[in-house]
């Protein structure tokens, strides 16, 4: 199973002036691996102006950082039923207010930023700003930073403009090649992911024999990922939600909750959430862990905490009564020892402390 699920660590291969490849270690293992490459597609986002130094002697930065920072609030706390814009005039700025599941998240910020990609953290500057936004247009709500569950953080790539701030500059998306055979992608938003691997797909195909090219498909971003999560797919799957809970004897919510997230896999989660009944409220989030390592190569408790479920984010204390739990699963499944568990659960308090410095724990 480690042979499957590698994390790498990559440095590219230079042949002759050309990029060929890539040398691959895996984080897991240590095993080191080479993948050879026709032509090299750079797509790393705030981490591109690194990368480009990497791999060209006069690379010249094109990205101006901005950081985004969202909170969370428990929706008991702000019952929202639609989404909200607010808007920062002395900014020229909006912050979205939108409801998910249980939980509303608010954001985002927009200040220059020119630390580490990963390094970025929420401040309590940043928290205080979006609190002091929605005590502006709902001062009934008296929110303050306690209120708040979680927050996260991005970098926007933002290619350099002639605009003054991080907050007037475009938005828009950047696809450059190279004739030492690669193309380098920074810019845009996740709104337009589509037709930036479009358009990333036709750049790169110029790299390529006209004979080459005749065995492969045009970009084909409008078919679903997952045949089971088409639109048609979760629509029947909702209709099936009471006779999934009643035959399965699960709390209706458990199996919405988990529909809302998986769709039309929906009944496949559920068969590992049985198999964890005896744990009362932890079965829920053990059957997701054993879907997420199988299904979507999650090898990690920080993975599966902050990417994969709610429990970061929309769960007070985010979730850690669970940990155990949770970290049992992933002992069990992926062979863990006794210290590697051990350490997994403490990378993950280490990294909420980290992360949600603002926030008394």
């Amino acid at each position: 199973l480690h042979k499957e699920l590698l994390i790498l660590q990559t440095k590219p291969i230079l042949k002759d002036g050309k990029v060929v490849g890539a040398s691959c270690k895996d984080k897991m293992t240590g095993e080191v691996l080479e993948i050879s490459a026709h032509h090299v597609v750079s797509n790393v986002g705030p981490w591109t102006d690194l990368v480009g130094h990497k791999l060209k002697r006069d690379w010249q930065d094109i990205l101006k950082p901005s950081k985004g920072v969202h909170v969370t609030l428990p929706l008991e706390k702000f019952p929202v039923k639609d989404a909200v814009v607010l808007s920062d005039d002395a900014k020229s700025r909006i912050i979205f207010v939108v409801p998910r599941n249980d939980m509303v998240v608010i954001g985002t910020t927009d200040t220059s930023y020119q630390g580490k990609p990963e390094d970025a953290k929420a401040l309590n500057e940043d928290v205080d700003y979006l609190a002091e936004m929605l005590n502006a247009y709902f001062p009934d709500a008296k929110l303050s930073r306690e209120d708040f569950i979680s927050s996260y953080v991005g970098i926007r790539p933002l290619v350099k403009s002639n605009a003054e701030d991080v907050g007037t500059t475009s938005r828009e998306h950047y696809i450059k090649s190279y004739k030492e055979g690669m193309t380098f992608v920074a810019g845009g938003k996740y709104t337009t992911y589509r037709k930036m691997a479009e358009e990333i797909v036709d750049e790169s195909l110029q790299f390529f024999e006209e004979s080459q090219m005749s065995h492969w498909k045009g970009s084909q971003t409008n078919l679903a990922l997952n045949p089971l999560c088409t639109p048609e797919k979760v629509k029947e799957s909702r209709e099936l939600l009471p006779q999934l809970a009643e035959k399965n004897t699960l709390p209706f919510e458990w199996v919405e909750a988990l529909w809302k997230r998986f769709g039309g896999e929906t009944a496949e989660v559920i068969e590992k959430v049985q198999k964890y009944r005896d744990s009362g409220d932890a079965a829920l989030w053990m059957g997701e862990a054993h879907h997420a390592i199988h299904q979507t190569m999650c090898t990690n408790l920080i993975d599966f905490y902050v990417r994969r479920t709610p429990l970061f984010l929309g769960i007070k204390n985010q979730g850690m009564e669970f940990v155990e739990d949770i970290a049992r699963v992933f002992a069990e499944e992926l062979r863990w020892s006794d210290e590697e568990r051990s350490k997994q659960v403490q990378a993950l308090k280490e990294f909420r402390e980290a992360e949600l410095g603002w926030k008394e724990l």
